[in-house]
């Protein structure tokens, strides 16, 4: 399932479990579309996601990496470049995302987040979201939502402890500047129940780097 014809109506909480082929299936995909050394790639639109480990998935895997692909693809079949922790090869800090995020050389002007219960429960995705909203090169969110319920702002990023500041900064400033925003669809509607939302991400991610809309719908 992790590589070929995935469309969003066929991933989800509830598809099949996915396998350790499936989740190298999807990263090699995704690699395969960093263009030139990963260290001089700085494209203009990243994608936070939480894997979101169901039981019965292999490690590292879950549907969030599948919603993450399909974003990519969808992109990218608009001649839009991405980077996301799929990209990130074996062996190389996951922290090469932030650098591509926040950083005297990063080129991102937009980040997707893929909202799901799984992006509450991930330090990572939390730094991410931070990070993008602290730049100085002024970096446009867009929640996009895959995924309901959500937690309650008492039980997101449990993991936060009082006693470390920078983490407390981090969860204070997200829950404040992130957490009211619109997400795409309005709830309680998501993605996978409304498939063809996506074309207003698309779109959305056109008019922030300039470009033309896309001059068909995805067919989602």
């Amino acid at each position: 399932m992790g590589g070929g014809a995935t469309t969003l109506r066929t991933i989800g909480p509830d598809a099949p479990a996915l396998t350790l082929e499936d989740g190298e299936v999807a990263r090699a995909a995704m690699q395969a579309l960093v263009k030139g050394e990963l260290n001089a790639y700085y494209p203009e639109v990243l994608i936070s996601y939480a894997t979101g480990r169901r039981e019965g998935d292999a490690p590292g895997c879950g549907p969030g990496m599948l919603y993450c692909k399909r974003i990519c693809e969808l992109l990218e079949a608009n001649n839009i470049d991405t980077f996301s922790g799929l990209h990130v090869p074996a062996g190389t800090d996951w922290k090469v995302f932030l650098l591509k995020l926040n950083s005297r050389f990063a080129n991102c002007k937009v980040l997707i987040v893929v909202v799901s219960p799984a992006l509450y429960e991930s330090i990572p995705c939390l730094t991410e979201i931070f990070n993008a909203l602290t730049s100085k090169k002024g970096v446009e969110i867009i929640p996009v939502l895959f995924e309901n319920p959500l937690p309650h702002s008492d039980d997101q990023w449990t993991q936060v402890q009082a006693h470390d500041l920078q983490a407390v900064e981090m969860l204070t400033r997200v829950q404040q500047l992130f957490g009211p925003k619109n997400c795409i669809p309005s709830p309680p509607g998501t993605v996978l129940e409304q498939p063809a939302v996506v074309d207003r991400v698309i779109a959305m991610v056109c008019e922030h780097l300039g470009k033309p809309p896309p001059s068909a719908p995805s067919s989602e």
